[in-house]
């Protein structure tokens, strides 16, 4: 494992065990501000990839105005916000000019900064700022070798995507940080790449690879989906990945996607929330809560439209175009939104649920079980 990777697991286990204690205080009837904010700045991108949300169509293109945007880091300042979080939404690089001053105060004001991004706008310059602010990480997406990159995403955006990636390397050099890793959404075109794209990506000098399960929002995605025969061989397809990653040093997420449950029900997920996984093994009520996002997370849309977590785009519950951050976090919709997680009474896009939210929600109910 390099040595990047190495002290960046030391610094988010660290940065979850804050958040755990800070759900903790929750728990005791305590209301703490929320841990992190995500933020997506506009949606307009300038890919039209196949499996991408939008292909639903986009009826709202409205944004922020610039003081506004401002504001949000010093509200999320005000709050002890921990990690502020820029993507999409659209792709957020698209605006870099209006947003630049955001990144700049996240960083400022010592919150931990990720950037996810298509990675073909990633010029030099803004490669260099990112180093020179100390950003801390950036996740590029790409879905697979050239030939299944191209077919998920768009002719050409392979080569666009590695041009991004090089230069953001590049502008680090021997720099500690930002961490650079990329996303790749698991489909039937991809799946087989996954060790070749680990092997790449790790020579190149990058230090992650996030898998991403496919959320289908039209009929026509489904081509992409892993067929019954792939999900069989799936196990061993991560296990030669996970061989690479360690060969060249990445870190990844591989592993949680060796349970097949977990990856058979991508589109009815509430079923795994409503199971006995989401129970904390105790009597208590808060640790056996369905997720913890409404209690730790707020996802900021271009609109202003805010909801829990990066899953609930079609369902936000307020605005911050009128209103303060802390406004809307203590506001009477957010509370609903948990009393309804304490009932374990999932919202409808909890069917959807990123598995990497999951995840990190069952380590942080494991923390929580610690405490009490």
């Amino acid at each position: 494992m390099n040595w990047r990777v190495e002290r960046e697991i030391v610094r988010r286990k660290d940065m979850e065990s804050r958040r755990a204690a800070r759900l903790a205080a929750w728990g005791k009837g305590e209301r703490p501000g929320p841990f992190k904010v995500m933020y997506y700045p506009t949606n307009i991108c300038n890919l039209e990839c196949a499996i991408c949300w939008q292909r639903l169509g986009v009826e709202d293109y409205s944004e922020l105005s610039l003081d506004r945007r401002r504001d949000l880091v010093a509200e999320a300042n005000q709050l002890r916000v921990q990690e502020f979080v820029i993507g999409g939404g659209g792709e957020p690089l698209a605006r870099w000019s209006q947003i630049r001053p955001m990144f700049d105060a996240i960083k400022a004001s010592g919150m931990y900064g990720l950037l996810f991004t298509n990675g073909t706008l990633l010029s030099r310059d803004i490669a260099e700022h990112l180093v020179g602010i100390g950003w801390n990480k950036v996740l590029v997406s790409i879905d697979g070798q050239r030939e299944a990159n191209d077919e998920v995403r768009e002719t050409g955006s392979y080569d666009r995507i590695l041009s991004g990636l090089d230069r953001l390397l590049q502008a680090r050099g021997d720099s500690e940080l930002p961490l650079v890793g990329a996303g790749c959404v698991l489909t039937r075109q991809g799946v087989r790449d996954l060790p070749d794209l680990v092997r790449m990506l790790g020579e190149r000098g990058c230090d992650q690879l996030n898998l991403i399960r496919l959320v289908v929002y039209l009929d026509s995605q489904r081509r992409f989906v892993l067929p019954e025969d792939d999900m069989s061989r799936l196990n061993s397809v991560l296990e030669d990945a996970m061989t690479e990653a360690e060969r060249t040093g990445m870190a990844t997420n591989l592993a949680q996607y060796l349970d097949r449950q977990l990856v058979q029900s991508a589109e009815r997920f509430e079923t795994v929330l409503l199971s006995d996984r989401t129970l904390g093994s105790t009597e208590d009520r808060f640790r056996n809560a369905l997720c913890f996002e409404p209690f730790s997370n707020m996802v900021i849309h271009p609109n202003g439209m805010v909801g829990p977590c990066c899953m609930s785009g079609d369902r936000p519950v307020a605005s911050v175009v009128e209103r303060t951050l802390s406004d809307v976090w203590y506001g009477d919709e957010f509370t609903r939104l948990r009393n309804g997680i304490l009932k374990r009474e999932p919202e409808p896009y909890c069917r959807i649920c990123d598995l990497n939210v999951f995840q990190e929600n069952q380590r942080l109910r494991l923390a929580l079980v610690g405490t009490s």
